[in-house]
This record gives structure tokens, sequence and C-alpha cells, in this order.
């Protein structure tokens, strides 16, 4: 259906424990691009003499998973058991993230090691104007948007056949980085199809790639981009999920408005 059922939403705490109860048997595998988020904090002091910017001074820093390892760290949160395919580079943005991500409970052994490429890294620079509020003033990416292939491509489907039979549902996360390959997709889609496996998509675009997923989440712009015209009213919303749902042949659709 393109609209959940109000009868059907959760609409109190103990209805929402008996979901959160229920990760604790549900094992989920999580493929995608993989980041490490890093954040730096500074308290803002003057206005700098060379430029017209705020001037920090540093406060503390610590990093967390980021992009498709974020949902991994999620379910683990949960109680679930988080398993992780995608690849990182041989460098220590790619260390910093593994340990990051056991200390969540998360299961790396589907992460597969591309020297040739950087660890995807956003360090964002934040200041702390107040105890309880924190503005970002700037972010700089460290990223490689070339579509892996060869033995590299190989070794996460050679993962991915590994360890998808072993779980209840699949999630794939596509932030763009080169990661999700129509090699690796549809060998995704082929064996969660054979196993009877719960498969969803977290996409940023590039909807058409998802064909026969379950389950398809995307943005506002996103699905605008698909159908190729605005969703304004309600039954816009409704015509261009329908139209969606039909189109990729998926169960449910989700939209971020």
């Amino acid at each position: 259906m393109p609209f959940v059922d109000n009868s059907q939403l959760i609409t109190n705490n103990s209805q929402l424990d008996e979901v959160v109860d229920r990760f604790g048997s549900v094992s989920v595998l999580v493929i995608g691009d993989l980041i490490l988020d890093k954040y730096t904090i500074g308290k803002p002091t003057r206005i700098s003499r060379e430029a017209p910017i705020a001037v920090l001074e540093f406060s503390r820093k610590y990093a967390m998973p980021g992009g498709g390892s974020s949902p991994a760290c999620t379910v683990a949160s949960l109680g679930g058991s988080a398993y992780l395919a995608g690849v990182i580079g041989d460098d220590e943005a790619g260390h910093e993230l593994k340990r990051e991500l056991a200390g969540f409970g998360v299961q790396t052994k589907g992460l597969v090691v591309d020297p040739s490429r950087p660890t995807i890294t956003k360090k964002r620079i934040v200041a702390q104007v107040t105890p309880s509020m924190l503005q970002q003033v700037a972010r700089i990416d460290h990223i490689d948007r070339t579509p892996i292939n060869g033995a590299v491509e190989q070794a996460l489907i050679s993962a991915i056949e590994e360890i998808l039979p072993l779980c209840d549902a699949v999630i794939a996360s596509n932030y763009k980085s080169g990661t999700l390959t129509p090699a690796v997709v549809g060998r995704t889609r082929e064996l969660a199809r054979a196993e009877g496996k719960i498969l969803a998509v977290d996409s940023q675009g590039d909807l058409d790639l998802f064909h026969g997923f379950g389950i398809v989440k995307c943005n506002q712009p996103e699905a605008e981009d698909a159908l190729r015209r605005p969703l304004k009213s309600e039954d816009d919303f409704k015509n261009g999920l329908s139209a969606l749902l039909r189109e990729l042949d998926a169960q449910a659709m989700i939209i971020t408005r």
C-alpha cells in the first residue's frame, strides 16, 4: 500500500517496547557505502583578523560510524545481530572505523579492504555556541566515487554470498559512492529472493537500480526526479507512490518529506 493504515501505527510506548524487544532475535545484513564521520568541536572566541570567520578554540573530537555503517550500529543498539558488508581503505580511517564498529558490536567480516581508495571520511568542524547548542561551520569529505570493480567487487559479492543466508533481512544503503554497483545489487537481489529474505534499500536516487526490492526508501526530491514531476498535494504523493510501486515492482515505498 502506498500509505500506512493509521490503525497499524504505533500509538504508545508499550507497543514500541514490543517492537524493540523483538530485535533481540533479528539478524540483519547491511551492504553499502561505509563512512567514518569525524567531529572536531571548538568554542568560538573571536573573529579572525585573516578572514571573516570565527576562531574556535579546540575542545574535543570524536568519530562515529556513518553512511551505510550507521544502520548496522542501529540494529546492534536495538539488540539485533548486525552484519556489515562494504569497502574500506587500507588507512588509519579504515582502522578507526573498524574499532568504532566493534564498540557497537557490529560483525565486520564482510568488510573488504581496497588499498587503492581511501576510506570515506567526512570531517566536520563544529562550534559549541552554548553547552547545548552546536553549530556545524564546515565539512571536508575525503571520498573516491569510482565504482568498485575487479577483485574488490568480486570479494564483496563473495562476502555477501557467505553472510546473507545467515540473516533475516538485508538493507542496502546507497550514498552513491561506488559500492553498490549493478553486479553487487543484482547478486544481492538474486540471493535474497532465493533465500526468502526481506530486502530493503535506503537510496539517494538511482531508484531503477533497485527494481524488485521489497522496501524502497528515498526522499521527496529523489522521488520527484524518478517520476519526472513535482509532488505537492496529497493526491500527488498518493499517485506518485503508486506509480513508483508499479515501476519498481516493490512491496512498499517510503518517501521522507
